[in-house]
């Protein structure tokens, strides 16, 4: 998968950079330059793909050992609407869909 950059937003006025590591329905995984509190809610904004501005709580962080993005956030998302949730699935199964490809060229399925 293509990296897709974020910034992420926390705290009071804080930022962090990072990329997303995997998706699903229910959340992503956020490779991120800065450790953020377990429980935190966060946006997660992202300029190459306009429908990543996506609200969320961190519901587990752990290190990422010789990374430039040190840390490795798992984020549940929050509070999203039906036709965001829409978006994201396709964004999902357009992954996936120019991912199966090389995976069968690859032999990997």
């Amino acid at each position: 998968m293509k990296k897709v950059y974020l910034t992420i937003r926390y705290g009071k006025d804080k930022k962090a950079k990072g990329y997303i590591l995997d998706i699903s329905k229910g959340g992503i995984g956020v490779a991120s330059s800065e450790r953020i509190v377990k429980n935190s809610l966060i946006e997660i904004i992202s300029k190459q793909h306009p429908i990543f501005y996506i609200k969320g709580r961190v519901v587990s962080v752990s290190e990422r050992l010789k990374r430039n993005y040190r840390y490795r956030l798992g984020v549940k998302f929050v509070s999203m609407s039906k036709i965001k949730m829409h978006k994201i699935i396709q964004f999902i199964l357009g992954i996936e869909k120019r991912e199966r490809p090389r995976m069968i060229l690859l032999g990997l399925k």
